[in-house]
């Protein structure tokens, strides 16, 4: 096994390269120091961005899309760690060894389409994946406390402490009214714009994979990643 680091000014690459697996796997990180009331935000957000693209504007297209791509799995996932905020966008799928040739691209384009290009222009596809994860969220929210295990942890460490580890992972009801598309278009811009941003990349791959990952992932701000 090897690793590298890069530095692409914008953010940093990461590529561990194995021949263990037969799989690649592409892991996109989203890091802000946490904010109480943006919790909430960034869950919807992460989840939303899943829901569709302006080039695959269904749930059911982007299914589709993945079917195509050898049954590329992709998923995200937005937690505290820390002082710190984070929402992951994973991709996992073949080699191209073992499919065909340019999968490593598309497969590379479509976590990028899904990253860059969320689904906010059509107004009316908009409304309903809007819906129905408002639903969902509220849902989800009103019955965290039918959880006894995990609300008492929570409840425990919300007394202890206002810092940050005694926020909650999953946001808060209140916050929920406040994501509509207006806000929800602004922090998007914000999380794009202003976090530190790492990509991994693990698999058996070569330099490659560094011309296609710069080519698809055009972060246009510097940050200091020392932070």
């Amino acid at each position: 096994m090897e690793y590298v680091n890069k530095n692409m000014t914008s953010y940093n690459l990461h590529l561990i390269k194995t021949n263990k697996f037969k799989t690649i796997t592409i892991r996109v990180t989203f890091k802000n120091k946490v904010k109480k009331n943006e919790i909430t935000f960034r869950n919807f957000l992460a989840n939303f961005m899943m829901s569709s693209t302006n080039t695959y504007k269904t749930k059911r297209e982007l299914v589709l899309k993945t079917e195509e791509l050898y049954g590329i799995d992709i998923y995200t996932k937005s937690y505290r760690t820390g002082k710190f905020n984070i929402i992951n966008f994973n991709a996992n799928f073949l080699n191209e060894k073992y499919t065909e040739n340019g999968m490593l691209e598309e497969s590379i384009k479509f976590l990028s389409d899904i990253i860059f290009n969320p689904n906010f222009k059509d107004v009316d596809k908009f409304n309903k994946n809007y819906n129905y994860l408002y639903k969902d969220s509220m849902e989800f929210l009103k019955s965290f406390k039918e959880h006894k295990d995990s609300y008492s942890i929570v409840r425990m460490l919300e007394e202890m402490s206002d810092k940050e580890y005694g926020y909650r992972d999953i946001g808060y009801l209140e916050d929920l009214d406040k994501i509509n598309r207006d806000s929800l278009i602004k922090y998007y811009n914000k999380v794009i714009n202003n976090s530190l941003v790492d990509i991994y990349v693990l698999g058996d791959i070569d330099d490659s994979v560094v011309k296609l990952i710069d080519k698809y992932f055009k972060f246009k701000t510097v940050k200091n990643q020392n932070i």
